[in-house]
């Protein structure tokens, strides 16, 4: 008789316009700037605002007023809206291109999955040699033989690293992503897949008329496919990426005003962008051709996506910030500024969004506050209880466990069990396997390794 079972999965069912504002909301003030222009370089529906136009160099405004739709659409398979052969630039010390949140984020993720020590020690590889865009430049076999595993292991590791948030992550190519991302949020689309996995040199040449003979499919649903992968993020590390350390630029500015917190959006030098009025022009021009009002709609959607994403990337962060706020009043509100506990479901339920949102808003994003700039991410710790019965944030246990050892005998250095022992006779509840967690990821080297 066979066996019958049942399997509970969770699956991510997004829309392409939920994609994108998920896309847009994880971007940093200058990633933002950046991601907008180039937005308006590859769709023409959207424009920079009048108020803006002053910045504009005068080779721009040449190429505006000799806009020609006919020459545009010509032949639609010409107009790339994604380059890419972009050249990107590697370094092999993961602390040249980024903070330590990458690394945290996907080791956190790995032992949330119950990953072995084998698959972290290869995942460390992995993040180590990843490339400015989050891409791993060198061959999984060149890890096997460095670390002595089966190539296969260190492949089945990089796919479940690719499965992850930001889904994409250590990738081989851009090929590559896009596919961990289409596997994630559009599993059941199997034509999208072969499209990228069998005809991805015509699909980013927009050949669509060959790909629709390859495959025996209707070139409008190449077209579906083209809308889909026009909102995935084609470098998944863009969010983690240091751009000048030194001018760290907040996202946040809070200010004590009467007594009560005001939460900015701290945008300097990013541009108002609004729909082209010469693209709806067109629109009512060519109404009477399909082929013509289909790109122009399709055009005209995007931009109206993307300007609503960025409307809603800006809520979103000044409600994640307020709600920081009201559940970190020891942190806000007292001189001592102690970090109470707090998780993100706790701000998620609080202003009713999902984790992942929330995850999102708060990685690689900063707020100036009147004693100082500090990573929103750093406001979130779990709570641990001490034997008084008192529950203090684990951030407090991190920073004393820091302390212990900044100022142990370097010649005879703590294990972790004997540091669990000092912490427990300070009032703390850790078990040795716990202080080896807090001091892997603080990325404190094991006792032997601290020896002089």
């Amino acid at each position: 008789m066979s066996k019958i079972s049942q399997k509970l999965e969770q699956k991510q069912k997004l829309n392409p316009k939920q994609i994108l504002e998920a896309n847009i909301v994880q971007l940093n003030v200058f990633n933002l700037e950046k991601r907008i222009l180039e937005e308006i370089e590859k769709n023409p529906a959207l424009e920079i605002d009048e108020e803006f136009e002053s910045n504009d160099t005068e080779n721009d405004s040449e190429v505006d007023e000799d806009f020609l739709f006919d020459e545009l659409v010509s032949n639609p398979e010409e107009y790339e809206y994604v380059n890419y052969n972009k050249k990107t630039d590697f370094s092999d010390n993961i602390k040249d291109i980024y903070n330590n949140s990458l690394y945290d984020d996907i080791i956190k993720q790995l032992h949330e999955l119950n990953a072995s020590e084998d698959e972290i020690k290869v995942a460390e590889q992995i993040i180590g040699n990843l490339d400015v865009n989050g891409f791993l430049p060198i061959e999984p076999v060149l890890i096997a033989d460095r670390l002595g595993y089966e190539e296969s292991f260190i492949i089945d590791v990089q796919h479940k690293i690719q499965s992850l948030d930001p889904p994409g992550i250590g990738s081989l190519n851009i090929k590559e992503c896009i596919e961990s991302q289409l596997k994630k949020y559009y599993s059941d689309d199997i034509l999208s897949l072969n499209i990228i996995k069998r005809c991805f040199d015509d699909f980013s040449k927009h050949k669509y008329i060959n790909i629709s003979k390859k495959l025996n499919c209707k070139v409008e649903d190449v077209h579906k496919t083209a809308e889909l992968v026009s909102v995935l993020n084609p470098y998944p590390a863009v969010d983690y990426s240091i751009v000048n350390a030194d001018h760290l630029v907040p996202d946040i500015i809070v200010e004590n005003v009467n007594d009560e917190w005001s939460v900015q959006i701290n945008e300097p030098d990013v541009p108002s962008i609004r729909i082209n009025s010469k693209y709806v022009n067109i629109l009512n021009e060519y109404k009477n051709d399909n082929d013509v009002k289909t790109f122009i709609k399709q055009k005209l959607n995007s931009a109206e996506w993307f300007i609503y994403a960025i409307q809603q990337r800006n809520k979103t962060i000044k409600n994640v910030m307020l709600s920081i706020i009201k559940h970190q009043e020891l942190y806000f509100n007292f001189e001592k500024r102690v970090l109470s506990p707090m998780i993100l479901k706790n701000v998620a339920e609080d202003i009713n969004m999902d984790i992942s949102t929330v995850s999102r808003v708060c990685n690689g994003k900063y707020v100036q506050m009147p004693w100082g700039i500090r990573e929103l991410k750093s406001f979130f710790s779990e709570g641990i209880k001490m034997k008084s019965g008192e529950v203090v944030s684990i951030s407090v246990v991190k920073d004393l466990l820091k302390d212990i050892i900044n100022n142990e005998d370097k010649n005879n250095p703590y294990n972790d069990e004997k540091l669990s022992q000092k912490l427990n006779k300070s009032g703390y509840i850790v078990a040795r396997r716990t202080v080896s967690k807090y001091r892997e990821s603080m990325r404190i080297p094991v006792s032997r390794l601290r020896k002089l």
